[in-house]
Order: structure tokens, then C-alpha cells, then sequence
């Protein structure tokens, strides 16, 4: 058995519902279902009793919970000891300089900055640059490594045939944030939404180059030149204000849902076709190794991958 299918068995009996457990954990339910029947044929007895919607713990069930909470307990004590001995030994990384796209610099750290405090990560300075000024800087030798937001073609035109290293941290899908009182005024579903049903939305996000890209590739999947009426911002509380007000659509992502709770009346929708994208490091194919970067990126993707173990498990930033 393995460990993120203890984490699962513990989301299912925290929600009290596949659907919502696999909704959480941003897996399907046929998928969540179909673990939780290998473990109960492993085990030979039944975990939960389905009761419609609703999943509700057996007596045996709250014996494997019990035990799930006390491995998982024991696992994140275990990581996170190995971790802080491996800091220990690291040394400082005071004032090092991190280059980043935009969409890192606004969104990832914003999230991640009181992780990497807590291991002595935090004392960096960020520079933002594009990911063709990323490249072009690296192909010079100006740059050992930056952090970058990328989708799979950009990985397979400029990265990969670079020679360049990519260490993805995460992937993530582009969601669309809208409030519930705007979907229902426009009488639009509130799980999934067309490129073609956001075209008629305002859209209000931060003019940042990802962004920009993804709301013009969707409307070119409908054979629209560009997106129409939008609203550039760099003040997220302003456009966060004008979705929970029904006056406009922004872009969310399945990670930042992961972590960050949602407004009250806003609902997250998966947008179809689906944007899918990666971020991780890219490392210059020309830097002197080993490194104090070297170092740093191996102790920032340790704190990453066991502060957001469980969504890491349900989604492997793999480039296939």
C-alpha cells in the first residue's frame, strides 16, 4: 500500500463522499473508486459503506484510518527531519538571485514564501524577465538557472532541444474563477466551460505573458483572431473584487486551488479544452556544477514536494 493511497483513504472519510473527496484531491471518482476496491480486495474486507452519495467508515474502515493517520504522521515527521539535517549541512543562501517569469513571481511564491521562511529559503531577490528573454540569456551564458511557467510545446521547441535542464516543481490546469450569481444571470453550467461560453464573459487578469497566451489559444480554438473585452490589472485584489461582484471572469489554476480557500459565491471551472502547463527550473546547460544554486534548488524542490505531497501524488508534474 502505498502512502498517498493512506492520504486518500483519509480524504475520502474526511469528506464523507467520493465525488468530493476526488474533487479535492483532483483525480476522477472512477479513479478514487477503483483504489479504494484494490485495498479492500488487499485487506479482504470492506472500508466503507456507500449509502448513495455518501461514504461512511466500517468498523474495520476506522481501524485502516487510524492507522493511515498514524503512518502519514510518522512519513511527514520522517521527511521533514531528513530535510531540516540536509539544510543543516547547505549552509546559507542569503541574497541569492532568482530569475522568474511573471505568472512564478505573482502567483507560486505568493503561496509558497511562508515555506520557504520556515527553512531558511526566503532571503531571495527576484528578478522578473519573459521566458524568450529567459532562453536567449542562457544561450549567452548570462543566466545558470531560472524559474519558469512553460506548456509542453515550449518545452519541446526551445528546452529540450537546447540541451538545457528542466526540474519540473508542479503542473497545474488553467481554470476559469467566476461568481455563481454571474454564471446564473448568464445561464451557464457552473462545473465545466466552453472557450466558446467564456468569449461572451468579461475577463479581468494580470497582463502577464501566460496569461495573455492562453486567453488568445482559446479563442483561436474557436477560430476567433483574439479574446475580446478585457481588463488588465496588476492589483489581484481589484480583480478578485470584480469576479466576487459578477462583473468579470479571471484565470485561476488547480494548484492555488489546492492550497488557497476559495470566496464564498466563486466557483472554480475546468475550461474545455483544458490549458495545461508546468513550472519548474530551468538549468543552463554551461553551469559550473556543483553549485550553491544546485544546492538551493535541491533544498526549494524538497520543501515543495513535502509541503504539497498529497497534490503532487494526485497530479506528477511529468512531461510525458
Amino acid at each position: 500500500m502505498r502512502i498517498e493511497t493512506l492520504h486518500y483513504l483519509e480524504e475520502i472519510a474526511r469528506s464523507g463522499s467520493f465525488s468530493q473527496a476526488a474533487s479535492k484531491l483532483y483525480i476522477s471518482q472512477q479513479g478514487l473508486s477503483k483504489m479504494v476496491d484494490g485495498v479492500e480486495k488487499e485487506l479482504g474486507t470492506s472500508l466503507f459503506s456507500r449509502q448513495g452519495r455518501s461514504a461512511e467508515l466500517t468498523e474495520d474502515g476506522r481501524l485502516v484510518l487510524d492507522f493511515a493517520r498514524s503512518v502519514s504522521s510518522q512519513y511527514a515527521d520522517l521527511k521533514e527531519t531528513i530535510l531540516h539535517r540536509q539544510r543543516s549541512q547547505s549552509g546559507s543562501f542569503d541574497g541569492i538571485c532568482i530569475t522568474a517569469m511573471p505568472f512564478v513571481c505573482t502567483r507560486t511564491f505568493d503561496i509558497i514564501n511562508e515555506d520557504l521562511v520556515e527553512y531558511e529559503l526566503g532571503d531571495f531577490t527576484l528578478i522578473e524577465q519573459s521566458f524568450p528573454e529567459i532562453m536567449d540569456h542562457m544561450e549567452r551564458g548570462e543566466l545558470d538557472f531560472a524559474l519558469v511557467n512553460i506548456l509542453k510545446e515550449d518545452y519541446e521547441s526551445r528546452v529540450k532541444p537546447s540541451g538545457h535542464q528542466f526540474v519540473p516543481l508542479y503542473s497545474t490546469e488553467v481554470t476559469m474563477l467566476a461568481s455563481s450569481a454571474l454564471l446564473s444571470r448568464v445561464c451557464l453550467p457552473q462545473k465545466t466551460i466552453s472557450a466558446k461560453d467564456i468569449l461572451r464573459l468579461p475577463l479581468a487578469h494580470y497582463n502577464e505573458p501566460m496569461l495573455n497566451r492562453i486567453a488568445n489559444m482559446l479563442a483561436e480554438s474557436i477560430g476567433e483572431k483574439s479574446y475580446g473585452p478585457r481588463l488588465h490589472s496588476s492589483n489581484a485584489r481589484h480583480i478578485i473584487a470584480l469576479v466576487e461582484e459578477g462583473r468579470a471572469v479571471t484565470f485561476g489554476d488547480t494548484f492555488s486551488a489546492s492550497v488557497l480557500k476559495q470566496k464564498d459565491g466563486v466557483v472554480s471551472l475546468r475550461i474545455d479544452p483544458t490549458p495545461l502547463f508546468y513550472v519548474g527550473f530551468v538549468l543552463a546547460r554551461d553551469r559550473e556544477e556543483p553549485s550553491d544554486h544546485d544546492d538551493f534548488i535541491r533544498c526549494f524542490k524538497a520543501v515543495f514536494d513535502m509541503k504539497h505531497k498529497a497534490y503532487l501524488d494526485a497530479n506528477p508534474p511529468v512531461i510525458d
